[in-house]
């Protein structure tokens, strides 16, 4: 059987128009010079927590969906930092519920204990 090179399934053919409209429509988007200030803008959006709590579970998350950071007291003068991925979890049995047998796990944390007491617990 003779193999045609120049054949393009209707699949791939459409594939590579969509792709070259999508190139085309683009191109000018990328040129265009944006007006935001960027850094005033994000600086409204600031999360600002007025106490920081002892509990982890109130403490201040961030992430990235797949790597993220708990920040609470640990005392009145330490702070902690638990890491953890969402990709590193327990396998449990799976004869209990999901929530508690495939639960994620922390892969870390740090502890910052200042020199001097801490003052005003207050993240900005």
């Amino acid at each position: 059987m003779k193999i045609n090179p120049y054949h393009f399934s209707p699949n791939k053919l459409e594939k590579t128009f969509l792709f070259t409209l999508l190139w085309i429509f683009c191109l000018p988007v990328s040129a265009h010079k944006s007006r935001i200030d960027w850094g005033a803008f994000l600086y409204k959006h600031d999360l600002v927590f007025q106490n920081l709590s002892t509990q982890w579970h109130e403490g201040a998350f961030t992430g990235n969906g797949l790597l993220g950071t708990m920040l609470y007291l640990k005392d009145y003068n330490t702070l902690r930092l638990d890491v953890g991925r969402t990709d590193v979890y327990d396998q449990g049995s799976e004869t209990i519920n999901k929530l508690f047998s495939k639960a994620r796990l922390p892969i870390g944390h740090f502890t910052i204990t200042p020199s001097g007491k801490i003052q005003e617990k207050k993240l900005a």
